[in-house]
C-alpha cells in the first residue's frame, strides 16, 4: 500500500505538482490539502494565484482513483482524498476540528476538518486520515488552539 499526502498550495506550483502527480498516478491513495474544487476567487491576496480548478485537474490526472472533497471555505476550498478504485470504500466522512463559520475567506484562520476513509482490501479493514492543521503563522510554533486539535486528533485515533 502506498500513500502520499501533499500540501498543494492551490496548485500555485502547477506544472510541477502536475508532473509530479503523473509520474506517481500509481499510488494507492493520495491525501491533498489546500485544494481548490472550482472557486470563484483565490481567498487570499498572495501575488501568486492558485488553481481554482485544481481538484477537477487531479480528478482528470487520477481516472483509475475515487475522488473525495471535503470543504473548509463555501464548498470551495479544503481537503481532498483520491483512492485507487481497485480499493474498496466502505465509508468516507469528516470531523470537524475548529468550526469558523463566518470566515470572510481572507486573513485569519478558517474552519479545519479531518477528512477519513475506511477502506476495504482483502477483507481487513483500515482507516485513513486526512487533515491541515492550524497554521499559526511563518513560524509554526505551537499554542493551545493546536495543542487542543492535536489532542482531539489522538482521541479519535
Amino acid at each position: 500500500m502506498k500513500l502520499i499526502s501533499l500540501n498543494i498550495w492551490g496548485g500555485r506550483i502547477r506544472e510541477p505538482l502536475l508532473k509530479f502527480i503523473t509520474n506517481y498516478k500509481d499510488v494507492n491513495i493520495f491525501c491533498f490539502q489546500e485544494l481548490y474544487n472550482n472557486a470563484n476567487d483565490p481567498m487570499s491576496g498572495e501575488q501568486r494565484q492558485p488553481d481554482l480548478t485544481i481538484f477537477t485537474e487531479l480528478k482528470k490526472l487520477l481516472p483509475n482513483h475515487s475522488a473525495f472533497f471535503r470543504p473548509t471555505i463555501r464548498n470551495e476550498y479544503g481537503i481532498g482524498m483520491f483512492v485507487k478504485k481497485e480499493i474498496e470504500v466502505v465509508e468516507e466522512g469528516e470531523i470537524i476540528l475548529r468550526s469558523v463559520p463566518n470566515f470572510s475567506g481572507s486573513g485569519g484562520d478558517h474552519t479545519r476538518n479531518m477528512q477519513w476513509v475506511k477502506c476495504s482490501v482483502n477483507n481487513k479493514n483500515f482507516v485513513v486520515m486526512n487533515v491541515h492543521g492550524l497554521w499559526t503563522g511563518i513560524d509554526k510554533k505551537d499554542n493551545p488552539d493546536r495543542l487542543k486539535q492535536s489532542e482531539r486528533i489522538k482521541k479519535i485515533s
